[in-house]
């Protein structure tokens, strides 16, 4: 037997399905979330030398563990790290200056890691805005351990 076929692949990390999926630790910018939760943008105000911590809340509708690529889309002058040691379910590995690899639990639901953006002494003062999507990924041979 031979042929074509086509296969479809749904993402199983998604953000949060409640309305604070993405907040802010000291409550100062703006979120807003795709519709089908793979995605978001945050706006924040950011000085020379400050961060700024969001955190955001994701679910693994999947129940086996799975990775996720978690990508900024940013051109900012500001760097990004990105924080799961609160978290029991989530795992969270660096892989490039602005690309993330996360690994969730199997049917986690509700757990949290924190995105910071740090700007130099010398940035400009100003709102930023910052973009992240979640991806599907097969990470067995590319996750590096330099978070």
């Amino acid at each position: 037997i031979a042929g074509d076929g086509t296969t479809n692949v749904d993402q199983a990390l998604l953000l949060n399905d409640t309305t604070n999926a993405v907040s802010f630790e000291d409550g100062d910018g703006t979120a807003q979330i795709a519709d089908d939760r793979t995605a978001f943008t945050f706006g924040t105000q950011v000085f020379q030398g400050s961060s700024q911590t969001v955190n955001v809340s994701v679910d693994n509708e999947a129940s086996d563990e799975i990775d996720a690529r978690l990508v900024a889309d940013t051109e900012e002058p500001l760097r990004i790290s990105v924080d799961s040691s609160d978290s029991s379910g989530l795992e969270v590995t660096r892989v490039s200056p602005n690309e993330f690899v996360v690994t969730a639990a199997g049917n986690v639901e509700d757990d949290e890691f924190q995105i910071t953006v740090h700007a130099p002494n010398d940035a400009n003062p100003d709102f930023y805005e910052f973009e992240f999507r979640l991806e599907p990924v097969d990470v067995s041979d590319e996750v590096r351990s330099d978070q």
